[in-house]
């Protein structure tokens, strides 16, 4: 995997968590809110997981093996991202209304980010205690 590829993962798995010092986001960070930006990241890193996991077919109206798909609010959202950080182009497309990896990587590449982003990326879980 690229070096940037690698410190875009490592940014994006990193949002939310710390004061706002990203390099390679801040772009697509001033222009989309923080919410927004960050619910994007958040659906692109659990794509992967599901990936990698096998969990896609309880979730297949949104989370497909080879693709994500998007409603019109999320695709004007991961437009204005993709948009504003060129390097996400080195990992997905937008192709539609679909986000895909991107043509050029081998299956042996898409592989390398769905292990790297299972390997560094843990899902935050919220506990809720019931009264």
């Amino acid at each position: 995997m690229k070096v940037t590829s690698e410190k875009l993962l490592l940014e994006m798995m990193d949002y939310g968590k710390k004061a706002f010092d990203k390099k390679l986001t801040k772009k697509a960070y001033e222009k989309l809110e923080f919410d927004k930006l960050n619910h994007s990241i958040s659906l692109l890193l659990q794509w992967q997981k599901m990936i990698k996991h096998s969990f896609l077919l309880q979730f297949e109206t949104m989370f497909f093996k080879d693709h994500l798909l998007l409603s019109d609010g999320l695709l004007e959202k991961y437009a204005t991202f993709f948009n504003n950080c060129p390097e996400i182009s080195e990992l997905f497309t937008i192709d539609g209304n679909k986000i895909k990896f991107n043509p050029n990587l081998s299956d042996e590449e898409k592989q390398e980010i769905v292990d790297f982003i299972d390997q560094n990326h843990k899902i935050p879980f919220v506990r809720v205690k019931r009264k």
